[in-house]
């Protein structure tokens, strides 16, 4: 019985359909070419906004996939932390990122 009412707290189980963009895991390979993970979109999202991840950042989201076939971060067309849950992500980016709250000159990033 124990184990039941575990799994039933679980926030996972919980979320419901959020659960399948949370499972979502990245893998990286590191600046000495060596593959780390897999981490959730959250952590990567952190790492990105940290400077820790940079658009040069081979990544994938593909378990099976090779280093050699990591996508770039660049090469995305949009944030792929944000989005994971493909058409879901698209509207909370609008709300987070509006037009009226951000100013241009503040999404400069000093070098």
């Amino acid at each position: 019985a124990n184990g039941a009412e575990g799994q039933q707290e679980d926030p996972s189980v919980m979320a419901g359909g959020d659960a399948k963009e949370e499972a979502k895991s990245w893998r990286y390979v590191d600046d000495n070419g060596k593959v780390q993970g897999p981490f959730p979109s959250q952590n990567m999202l952190g790492w990105m906004e940290a400077g820790y991840l940079d658009d040069s950042s081979r990544i994938s989201d593909d378990p099976e996939e090779l280093p050699s076939q990591f996508r770039r971060l660049g090469d995305f067309d949009e944030n792929p932390f944000l989005s994971s849950g493909g058409g879901g992500g698209a509207d909370n980016d609008d709300r987070d990122y509006s037009d009226d709250e951000i100013d241009e000159e503040d999404m400069l990033i000093p070098e």
